[in-house]
């Protein structure tokens, strides 16, 4: 049994399913182990759905970010909607978002307007004496020196944090929802429990629900028509 947290309480044993849809149909499909990282059958997800036609907008749940297939998609050019890690306030001081990241300047500028560099390590380290001297440093690090880490996708991250923020941003993080109708429609017909042992038998179960989920779809077209 592989055992999975969605969270610190929330806990899943077995498999996970994973699909990719586009105009709601199911267009790829895969079974990973609980214990597997969310983000591994991205490649064959996006793969299956290329296979379709050209990728121009990709809405994604943010446990997906990690994978190299959707850096690679960024990179071309796809617009790629999801939200961005949360940022955790520990004991109430700041956090990376209260900071201003500017890539194009290689530069951090802190909430009191001191500047720091960002080095070829991704790390920027604010001076130790404008730290000391900063009033708000009981509200921004218990260390000598506040630092922030810039993630190798960090100019992702900062347009998903913009686009969160503005109304547009937010209905295109809503249509993700269609995603969770499929899994929850073809959880009705292939039920909560593993039918086999392994991960490829039950890919292909999961194949055939995604099948009848398709046919219910197209059902409901022709009826509409």
């Amino acid at each position: 049994m592989r055992h999975g947290r969605k969270s610190k309480t929330k806990r899943f044993d077995g498999y996970k399913r994973h699909v990719s849809i586009a105009n709601g149909l199911i267009l790829g499909t895969a079974v990973e182990p609980a214990n597997v990282s969310e983000y591994v059958p991205t490649p064959r997800l996006l793969s299956a759905a290329q296979r379709h036609g050209k990728i121009e907008v990709l809405d994604i749940d943010r446990g997906y970010l990690p994978s190299p297939a959707v850096e690679q998609l960024h990179r071309e050019g796809v617009t790629v909607h999801s939200r961005a890690w949360r940022m955790n306030r520990y004991l109430g001081l700041f956090t990376k978002e209260d900071f201003q990241i500017d890539l194009r300047r290689q530069r951090v500028v802190c909430p009191a307007g001191k500047i720091a560099r960002i080095l070829a390590s991704s790390i920027a380290w604010f001076s130790a004496d404008d730290c000391a001297r900063c009033l708000a440093k009981p509200r921004c690090t218990t260390a000598e020196r506040r630092s922030i880490y810039i993630h190798r996708q960090e100019d992702l991250l900062l347009q998903l944090r913009r686009r969160r923020h503005t109304p547009v941003g937010r209905a295109e993080l809503r249509k993700r929802v269609a995603v969770e109708h499929r899994l929850a429609r073809i959880g009705a017909i292939q039920g909560r429990r593993a039918r086999y042992r392994g991960a490829r038998k039950n890919e292909l179960d999961l194949n055939r629900a995604a099948a009848l989920a398709n046919l219910h779809v197209l059902a409901g077209l022709r009826t509409a028509a």
